[in-house]
């Protein structure tokens, strides 16, 4: 596409999606408990701006002192490349510290385990 590189702003991204996921769980009417779940599906190949880890710690202020609901950071791993490559296994750390919760971390190369993830994950937010 004209005008867009190979860079990948995964900080931007995360910022943006966190206001408006925070904004619906403030829209809860009275009592109401909103779950909100971020699914961030990259290479983890971070090269433009933040990396995300400061928004991680953005949504963990936010769990802790909300009252309306939570919100839960869960990463995709999209990984192709041969497994001894250095820039995959950075790119599969910066993913693993991104989650909120220690199972909220699948990688896989298959875009139909990605999809049966999702499925058996978005009836399970705990």
């Amino acid at each position: 596409m004209k005008g867009h590189g190979w860079e990948t702003p995964i900080g931007n991204v995360l910022a943006y999606v966190l206001e408006l996921v925070k904004a619906w769980i403030k829209q809860g009417m009275g009592s109401e408990q909103r779950r909100g779940v971020i699914y961030l599906l990259s290479d983890g190949m971070n090269n433009n701006g933040s990396d995300g880890t400061d928004i991680k710690d953005e949504i963990e202020v936010f769990n802790a002192t909300s009252t309306q609901g939570h919100i839960r950071l869960a990463t995709i791993g999209y990984f192709q490349d041969p497994e001894n490559d250095p820039d995959e296994a950075a790119g599969k750390a910066l993913l693993r510290s991104l989650v909120t919760n220690d199972r909220a971390n699948f990688t896989t190369d298959d875009a139909a385990e990605i999809v049966a993830y999702i499925k058996s994950t978005i009836t399970n937010l705990g």
